[in-house]
C-alpha cells in the first residue's frame, strides 16, 4: 500500500476544508439564481486552486447534493 505524501496532505487538507466552507455556506438551498451562480462561482474558484481529479469530484459532489436537496425540498 503507498502513502500519500506529507506535500500531498497538506494540499488536499486544504482543499478539503475550502471545500467544507461551501457546504457550510451553501447549506440550505435557495430558489434564486444568486444562490447558484455565487456556489458555483466558489466551486469554480476551488477547482483553479485544485485541479485535480478528486477536487472536481468533491466540487461536482457538492453541487449535486445541494441540488438534490432543493429538489426534496421543492417536492420536485
Amino acid at each position: 500500500m503507498s502513502e500519500i505524501k506529507n506535500n500531498d496532505k497538506v494540499t488536499e487538507s486544504k482543499m478539503i476544508s475550502e471545500i467544507w466552507r461551501v457546504i457550510k455556506k451553501y447549506y440550505l438551498p435557495e430558489e434564486q439564481d444568486g444562490y447558484w451562480a455565487h456556489l458555483v462561482t466558489d466551486l469554480d474558484e476551488i477547482y483553479k486552486r485544485y485541479p485535480t481529479e478528486l477536487c472536481k469530484y468533491l466540487c461536482l459532489s457538492v453541487s449535486q447534493y445541494l441540488e438534490s436537496k432543493y429538489r426534496k425540498g421543492m417536492h420536485i
